[in-house]
């Protein structure tokens, strides 16, 4: 029989205390936009991690790739509610209104919260440099890997997300990983094939 791969103690579910102290983490687009979005499943889970870390006094790290980020997964959740394909995309005017709209009030809500927090914005020019090597050796896409890059170079404690992928970074390049019960398993898995980069 195969042996499984060792099981990581690096993911953490979300209301499940953590064995280290987490002095930073980089918030991830996919726990933001829950977080911020009222209409997410993971709504509650999201604003309950971002207030208890914001209570331990961890910095939140931000990438300005949020900016870009953060439109693009709003008007995907706009186009759903919608019922429209979504290849169909911000070329639907609907779309591109609700959006809009929905960003609007996202960002809103996301700078109110940051005036309450500790938090830095990362530079995005060293996340880039780093970003393909990243790629290449954990097979996480562009915006995560510039992501990761993003939490490596501020040798952040955690990475906060709702994206399985990020599984697939080794514990000695980003030592947790906080998400929701229902991926940690999968994340678990990840980890434990995960190569140091």
């Amino acid at each position: 029989m195969p042996r499984r791969p060792r099981q990581s103690r690096g993911v953490v579910p979300i209301g499940e205390p953590a064995r280290v102290a987490i002095d930073s983490a980089l918030i991830d687009t996919s726990l933001l936009v829950s977080a911020l979005t009222e209409t997410q499943p993971g709504h509650r889970l999201a604003r309950d991690l971002l207030d208890a870390l914001a209570e331990a006094g961890t910095t939140l790290v931000v990438s300005p790739l949020m900016d870009l980020e953060l439109p693009q997964a709003l008007a995907n959740i706009a186009g759903r509610e919608a019922g429209r394909d979504r290849r169909a995309g911000l070329a639907d005017g609907r779309v591109r209104r609700r959006s809009a709209t929905m960003t609007r009030a996202a960002v809103e809500r996301w700078q109110r919260y940051l005036e309450t927090i500790r938090w830095v914005r990362a530079p995005l020019e060293p996340a880039i440099e780093a970003a393909p090597a990243i790629m290449f050796t954990t097979g996480l896409r562009s915006y995560d890997a510039a992501m990761a890059a993003t939490a490596i170079a501020h040798r952040c404690d955690a990475i906060a997300t709702f994206d399985v992928d990020f599984g697939r970074l080794h514990e000695v390049d980003v030592p947790l990983l906080l998400t929701d019960a229902r991926r940690a398993g999968r994340m678990r898995d990840l980890r434990g094939a995960a190569r140091p980069i």
